[in-house]
């Protein structure tokens, strides 16, 4: 899509595909709250935005065993 000079799926659109339609096909996806994949969808395409506006260069090899554990959601 970049390279025909189409714009990528917006932040809102990816939002709603994830928690609709990707929770009712996988069932790993039920057992965590809303907030969770919706704030991994808003920071790959805060990735992306960034990564095309020439903001940040190619992510990083991260390293399995050395791995950091996070975990973001909202307070309600």
């Amino acid at each position: 899509r970049y390279k025909d000079g189409e714009s990528h799926l917006s932040k809102l659109k990816s939002n709603e595909f994830a928690t609709r339609t990707l929770k009712k096909d996988y069932d790993f996806l039920k057992e965590i709250d809303k907030f969770a994949v919706s704030n991994a969808v808003f920071h790959l395409a805060d990735a992306y935005d960034r990564f095309f506006k020439k903001q940040n260069h190619f992510p990083k090899f991260k390293s399995k065993r050395k791995s950091k554990k996070s975990y973001t959601t909202n307070f309600t």
